[in-house]
């Protein structure tokens, strides 16, 4: 779908408060997506990416809510969006904004998280298994039961971030900063264990 086509669609669905310009701008981060899979989303994941989105779904279970699998949102501004028990698997985050976001129970396995911005985010209970969080700032994320399963920490800022429970089995560690401040690589082996985990 070209990006007229997606402004045309957007415009008809009267999205408010956006110009046409900041419409064609969005249009281009969706570009994983089709008109037909955006309309899919309905009611309950309807709307463009913006600060404060609410894609969550009533009764929803965890990984079973908005339907998000594999969708584009590269610098995405999520800020303070309820994303819970969304379905966003291998999605790609890359440098998003989610400070503040909530995204408990959501199953964000597999996905882009590079540079991404989890800032005071509530993650509690979500999968984020074999996700790439390079970069990424956690810092007083609330990590409560997440399944972190082979995750790349790679310069990930994990300071003040609550991790009770957290699983971080085959994680990669390397310049992270963990939970107490400390940096993997002052660690033997390196690794933040021990260390806030």
């Amino acid at each position: 779908m070209t990006s007229s086509t997606l402004v045309k669609y957007l415009n008809a669905e009267r999205i408010n408060g956006l110009t046409a310009a900041q419409i064609e701008g969005l249009a281009t981060k969706l570009n994983g997506l089709t008109a037909a899979q955006i309309a899919a989303k309905g009611a309950l994941c309807s709307g463009f990416p913006h600060i404060g989105v609410d894609w969550s779904v009533p009764g929803s279970t965890p990984g079973a809510g908005c339907n998000l699998k594999a969708a584009n949102l590269t610098s995405a501004n999520l800020r303070t969006s309820n994303l819970t028990n969304a379905y966003m698997y291998a999605v790609i985050l890359k440098n998003a904004g989610l400070l503040g976001a909530t995204l408990s129970g959501a199953n964000v396995s597999y996905a882009d998280l590079t540079g991404a911005d989890f800032e005071s985010a509530v993650l509690t209970g979500a999968n984020l298994k074999g996700s790439f969080l390079v970069d990424a700032n956690l810092f007083k994320a609330n990590l409560t039961n997440v399944d972190m399963t082979g995750v790349d920490l790679t310069g990930a800022n994990l300071y003040q971030a609550t991790v009770n429970g957290t699983n971080l089995s085959f994680a990669t560690w390397s310049n992270t900063i963990c939970p107490d401040g400390v940096n993997s690589n002052t660690q033997a082996p390196e690794s933040c264990l021990g260390h806030g985990f």
